[in-house]
């Protein structure tokens, strides 16, 4: 329907801004969400995943598909949720998922 849906991550902001402002002395958050990586590095330790082998899938460019490429990963984007196929084309290539689905149900059909 062309809205724009803000992630967590404006939150997490909005947090921080008020609790620096409190705590002028304070030092900042580590960010943890996506599309940082830390909890994909968490992830790939506790169960030795491997990274070539891996595919994160989600159907936002910004979070999901940067999440999976930031971590060394594979990226799948599925196009039920908030990514278009329109936003594929204003998309730097280094940001594109290595693979498009129309829907999470066409997973199955893609890994055979």
């Amino acid at each position: 329907d062309g809205r724009l849906l803000p992630g967590g991550g404006c939150m997490v902001a909005a947090i921080d801004t008020a609790r620096m402002a409190s705590h002028v002395d304070a030092a900042p958050l580590i960010n943890v969400g996506k599309p940082e990586s830390f909890t994909l590095d968490m992830l790939v330790e506790k169960h030795r995943l491997n990274r070539s082998r891996t595919c994160v899938i989600g159907d936002r460019l910004d979070t999901d598909i940067l999440y999976g490429r930031n971590g060394g990963m594979r990226t799948a984007l599925v196009l039920t949720g908030i990514a278009t196929s329109s936003q594929l084309t204003r998309t730097p290539s280094t940001s594109l998922p290595h693979f498009i689905l129309p829907a999470f149900a066409d997973l199955q059909k893609a890994s055979s």
